[in-house]
């Protein structure tokens, strides 16, 4: 930001505004934080903080953000209808995309007009520019030793390198000064946690074994333990999504069972969602420990029994390799 708008700010009183982010219809589809941050002369501004992670730079930024702040404006005018002020309301964007930040950050240069034309409306045509912090053009040192706050600091070069980064691992393994500040600080082995179920998330690989050496290096035995919260998180999560998927499938074959008169169909509408979630999540979690799975084992996947599909989701964790996996697979009985 700006020194000359920071300056403005009392940043030391920023509160995070979810519920108007929510109100405004804007969460959770966009990636956006929202806050309210009073002036040190009175009032106070909303700040809408804009995540990017796109392969490639949205040409359109800046109308989005103008969109994205006129609707959190309106919400906050329909929220206090007396006040005759209209909330000031700015964007940053935070890119951590794969390639450098090239789209216009001010909307009028997204007109193409000529300068004379420019200068003659721009009185007249909405006017927007937002800051652009690119964590492309950032070194690394200066996010390790430069920002105060450790979180905020493993937090930056998590988004940096996470998703894009072809050498997360041995940077990861490079960090452990700031992963121990990060563990020392209040709610830090959750703030790890969330970062790490962050990674796990976003990379196309990332061997949970390989995270546990790294951690435990860094922190001891708490450190497998973050790891292992972590990737409990992730199964959850892949659990409450077959859940979806079965309710989503239960739902369409009970109907097609009862237009065809079969009692059975939402039941072999929830069994067969809860399978198709199950092996979703699994194939996922495969690609993160052992790269894209083959053909062969796809169809394996495909044809295996609950029991056969939980045994895998449980020894994915520790198995060394594809063939201890498979282990499990043949060690349950089959459909």
């Amino acid at each position: 930001m700006p020194a000359d708008v920071a300056a403005q700010l009392d940043l030391d009183a920023l509160v995070r505004d979810d519920a108007l982010l929510v109100a405004a219809g804007l969460a959770p589809t966009q990636p956006d934080l929202l806050f309210r941050v009073p002036f040190h002369d009175g009032g106070e501004a909303l700040l809408a903080v804009a995540f990017e992670h796109q392969s490639r730079t949205d040409r359109w930024m800046a109308w989005r953000m103008q969109r994205t702040l006129h609707r959190v404006q309106a919400r906050h005018r329909a929220d206090h209808p007396r006040d005759r002020r209209l909330r000031p309301a700015m964007g940053v964007v935070l890119a951590h995309g794969r390639r450098r930040w090239t789209a216009p950050n001010h909307l009028q240069l997204l007109y193409g007009l000529s300068p004379t034309t420019e200068a003659a409306l721009a009185p007249w045509l909405p006017q927007l520019a937002f800051p652009v912090f690119d964590l492309t053009r950032v070194d690394d040192a200066r996010l390790r030793d430069g920002v105060s706050d450790a979180i905020v600091a493993l937090t930056l070069l998590f988004l940096k390198h996470a998703q894009h980064g072809a050498d997360f691992e041995r940077r990861l393994t490079q960090l452990g000064t700031l992963v121990r500040q990060v563990f020392a600080a209040d709610s830090g082995a959750d703030a790890l946690s969330a970062l790490i179920d962050y990674a796990f998330r976003v990379r196309e690989v990332l061997d949970p074994g390989t995270v546990i050496d790294i951690m435990q290096t860094h922190l001891g035995r708490p450190g497998k333990e973050v790891v292992m919260t972590a990737a409990d998180r992730l199964i959850e999560k892949g659990r409450a999504e077959a859940m979806t998927a079965a309710e989503r499938l239960m739902e369409q074959n009970h109907a097609r069972g009862l237009a065809e008169g079969k009692a059975e169909g939402k039941a072999e509408g929830k069994a067969e969602g809860k399978a198709e979630g199950k092996a979703e999540i699994l194939v996922k979690l495969i690609r993160l420990r052992f790269g894209p799975p083959d053909a062969p084992l796809l169809a394996r996947i495909a044809a295996a029994s609950p029991a056969q599909l939980d045994a895998l989701t449980e020894a994915i964790l520790t198995a060394s390799d594809l063939t201890a996996l498979l282990r499990a697979l043949d060690a349950e009985p089959g459909r």
